[in-house]
């Protein structure tokens, strides 16, 4: 009896969507999908139907919105140009194509254009998760960094003794945070942050799905940034070269510290993860 013919597979986009999406479908893609395979706690099962995958892609290149282009002789990201590190897929998505030695902390010197009477560029202040202040410390340093107003961080500081108003039911982040500490951190500081990161209006991003660690938290119940304290910080470490690939190659999958940086790149630029999965 003849083997049944491999399935195919079209992929349409060439973006990181679709290039992960084809990888998925991969023996090792596969693989990285099941968490007990993943980290060598159970044996493969059994084989998968062979699958041919074509991946359509109209530009001339492949990466869709990550590209890294050379710039005097160093590599520049045109688009996205890190990943967050608390949550594990790009990490062991980067080990599995064995490019774990090019992942490099992106430096944390963040900063929030304020345009309200001139354009500025404030530092944000450390200690803060998601762009959350989770100590009193980081509530002060936010009200002395010019971001939000004596005001606004007073507002926000209501969520620490608040009851739980957590509506029961599926939230935007922008509705979510402005519940807990007021439009003004939603608009001058949450808002920007994760709306730059996802690349869309928090307003609109459901907070589950786009920012799971928030979604997470409310469900906690009660103080929103009581429930972040217990995530790492965002704080300002600076790594040696060299430091944090070792780290990302060799940590157990899935693991996470407080010292750890909260993104990370690629040293060769971010379009070196779209080459590795295309390769």
């Amino acid at each position: 009896m003849s083997a049944a013919p491999p399935a195919r597979v079209v992929v349409v986009g060439g973006g990181i969507t679709g290039l992960t999406a084809a990888y998925s479908l991969t023996p090792a893609g596969r693989a990285l999908a099941d968490p007990a395979q993943r980290d060598g706690a159970a044996p493969p099962g059994p084989p998968h139907p062979a699958v041919e995958v074509l991946v359509l892609e109209s530009d001339d290149r492949l990466g869709g919105k990550i590209r890294t282009t050379d710039f005097a002789g160093h590599p520049v990201d045109e688009g996205a140009d890190s990943f967050i590190t608390r949550t594990p897929a790009a990490i062991e998505l980067c080990r599995r194509l064995d490019i774990g030695p090019l992942v490099s902390p992106a430096q944390n010197g963040a900063f929030v254009v304020r345009t309200r009477r001139r354009t500025r560029l404030l530092r944000m202040p450390a200690g803060l998760v998601l762009g959350v202040p989770t100590s009193l410390r980081s509530m002060a340093a936010l009200a002395g960094s010019g971001i939000v107003s004596a005001r606004g961080v007073g507002r926000a500081a209501l969520d620490l003794v608040r009851r739980d108003d957590w509506p029961g039911t599926e939230e935007t982040v922008g509705e979510m945070v402005s519940r807990r500490l007021g439009s003004e951190m939603s608009q001058s500081l949450v808002g920007p942050l994760l709306g730059a990161v996802n690349a869309g209006d928090v307003d609109e991003l459901e907070a589950v799905s786009a920012v799971p660690q928030l979604g997470e938290a409310a469900r906690r119940g009660g103080s929103l940034m009581l429930a972040l304290r217990r995530r790492p910080t965002a704080g300002t470490t600076v790594w040696p070269a060299g430091a944090f690939a070792d780290w990302a190659t060799a940590r157990p999958a899935g693991s996470a510290d407080a010292s750890e940086p909260v993104f990370a790149g690629l040293r060769d630029g971010l379009g070196a993860l779209p080459d590795a999965l295309a390769a």
